[in-house]
């Protein structure tokens, strides 16, 4: 009876996607004006800086058709979480600090070669929730739980080891479990349970988007623990930095989505480190992958 529920308005647009197909935005549409405090959230987002439209969106219409149907889906999604780790406690802001950091990395790695064709939105989608079984695990545990986060600190694959010494299973599996209960597509299912990388060296679809969420979740550690100072935006780069370094233009355009997530989703803490060293941490996390 303890775990988390997702509003009403999230499940009805995770059944839109029950078959497979990509629903209407007129669908979208409707399921999301249905909730009037929703409806205004995602207005709101798609009327941010992050899209600087010069006709800004006035109905519910206008901002699916702007956004598409998948990303109005993980904005509902992402409101949903925020939902849950307000006002708690400290294990409930790390998770999804990092969470909403390797959803926003996920997608702009898509635009590499190596990860072509996977949609940027299911891989922004797979790496928010590939730690939702902590949620269920904070929710139902509380400090037992909160304490093996603050101990572990930022080493997440410590985590998933603590996790199964001590209860058998670890956020993973219990993520994928839960996702399968609030009836997520199977990819993204498998891709949850996936994400610490038992992939069985399979490349498809499924596999592919765990080992991204992973790095994705990895990135976001690094960004957490930080680097050395001279950031990206101190340097007053901002959104006109270019690199020929296709991964470091990836990670200047990284910088700038967290920081409008940031103020978006309320993410405390999320000031850049210097964009080389992250660079390098991606390269070695491409090399050992």
């Amino acid at each position: 009876p303890a775990l988390p529920t997702l509003p009403a308005v999230a499940q009805k647009l995770v059944a839109l996607w029950g078959d497979g197909a990509l629903p209407e935005i007129g669908a979208v549409a409707r399921v999301v004006a249905e909730d009037p405090a929703m409806a205004a959230k995602v207005l709101r987002y798609a009327n941010s800086a992050a899209f600087a439209m010069r006709q800004p969106a006035r109905t519910v219409s206008q901002a699916v058709t702007m956004l598409g149907p998948r990303q109005v889906r993980n904005v509902v999604l992402s409101f949903a979480l925020v939902a849950f780790a307000k006002g708690k406690g400290t294990a409930y802001r790390c998770f999804w600090r990092r969470s909403v950091l390797a959803s926003v990395f996920a997608r702009e790695l898509t635009a590499l070669d190596k990860w072509a064709g996977l949609p940027a939105e299911e891989a922004a989608l797979a790496a928010l929730l590939q730690d939702i079984g902590s949620l269920a695990f904070m929710t139902v545990l509380g400090e037992v739980y909160e304490s093996l986060v603050l101990e572990t600190g930022t080493n997440h694959s410590a985590l998933a080891t603590v996790e199964h010494e001590r209860m058998g299973v670890d956020h993973c599996e219990i993520g994928a479990w839960l996702l399968q209960r609030w009836r997520f597509p199977e990819d993204l299912v498998n891709a949850v349970a996936l994400s610490h990388g038992r992939t069985d060296g399979t490349d498809d679809t499924k596999a592919r988007l765990a080992r991204l969420a992973a790095i994705a979740g990895v990135l976001a550690d690094a960004w957490i623990e930080g680097g050395p100072e001279q950031t990206l935006k101190h340097n007053g780069h901002g959104a006109g930095f270019r690199s020929a370094d296709p991964l470091k233009a990836a990670l200047a355009r990284a910088e700038i989505g967290i920081r409008e997530a940031a103020e978006m989703f309320n993410v405390e803490g999320c000031d850049a480190p210097n964009i080389d060293w992250l660079t390098e941490q991606a390269r070695q996390l491409s090399k050992n992958e």
